[in-house]
């Protein structure tokens, strides 16, 4: 059975919409939509990892597609343009299509295919809910025998399973285990509280670190920051 994929669709016209909704259901592969007015009100709930694929209505939405890169480097962008004489650097965007009006159903459907392809190659682990990808990992804790995955958007998930044993499937960097019962995805370290001995996590949340390794996760803290 085929993946189903939830897109998000930043469009104003609503006969645009449903022209595009047609092509969608259309096009054989299982979609979900969440349609948005503009930029700023996807933006506003957005988180890194809760959409397969984003279609973006017009050039004007550069702005809110640089403002979702800051955020989420992989999730595959499609811009929907009238004309293609203005077509931005899709290097710094990481832009995946651009979408020609009329749209073409043939065109649309390469790039679900695409968004498909970049879901079913995501690095991510297995978990009794369903796999999660790495990107949409904040921390994971361990509390008694069960791992909490304290994942993007304030979600969670747990599993029966213990840290020592599932640590080395976790890519290093930016995963570090700062303490025996925590494993952190540094992009989302807000801070490293010395007095505290604990990093702050951006979404909410702190993961506890050893006296010995503070140094050590300082300096693990820096390098990851480098990176971006």
């Amino acid at each position: 059975m085929m993946e189903s994929l939830l897109v998000a669709v930043c469009e104003d016209n609503p006969d645009e919409y449903q022209e595009l909704l047609s092509i969608l259901e259309c096009s054989g592969i299982p979609v979900s939509c969440e349609r948005f007015a503009d930029g700023a009100s996807f933006l506003n709930g957005f988180f890194p990892g809760k959409y397969d694929l984003v279609l973006m209505d017009g050039l004007g939405g550069v702005d809110a597609v640089s403002r979702l890169r800051e955020r989420d480097s992989a999730t595959p962008v499609a811009f929907i343009t009238s004309s293609l004489d203005h077509a931005m650097d899709d290097c710094r965007l990481h832009v995946a299509r651009y979408l020609q009006k009329p749209l073409r159903a043939v065109e649309v459907e390469e790039v679900l295919r695409l968004a498909l392809r970049e879901k079913a190659n995501e690095a991510g682990v297995s978990l009794p809910t369903g796999r999660v990808s790495f990107r949409q990992i904040r921390y994971v804790e361990q509390s008694n025998h069960d791992l909490i995955f304290h994942l993007t958007g304030g979600r969670e998930a747990r599993a029966r399973e213990r840290l020592d044993r599932i640590e080395g499937q976790f890519p290093a960097p930016p995963f570090f285990r700062p303490h025996k019962s925590y494993l952190v995805n540094l992009y989302y370290v807000r801070r490293l509280d010395r007095d505290m001995n604990a990093f702050e996590i951006s979404g909410g949340g702190t993961a506890y670190i050893r006296r010995s390794s503070v140094r050590e996760a300082a300096k693990a803290l820096q390098s990851v920051a480098r990176e971006t």
